[in-house]
């Protein structure tokens, strides 16, 4: 989904995912590429979000 918060010098892209835990990573894409920026366990509201439990992420 994208950062709208955080996207002001390049457009930022947060992602929530399972990789063995539930991670929350944050990344854009330059040219070709991607770089990430931030990656870390994802916090309770984050897993609740993960796992669809009508709980929105702002």
């Amino acid at each position: 989904m994208y950062d709208f918060e955080h996207s002001v010098d390049e457009d930022r892209f947060i992602a929530i995912g399972k990789v063995g835990e539930i991670l929350f990573v944050v990344f854009t894409e330059r040219k070709e590429s991607v770089r990430l920026i931030s990656a870390r366990l994802a916090t309770e509201a984050e897993r609740r979000v993960y796992y669809d439990q009508d709980i929105y992420f702002s």
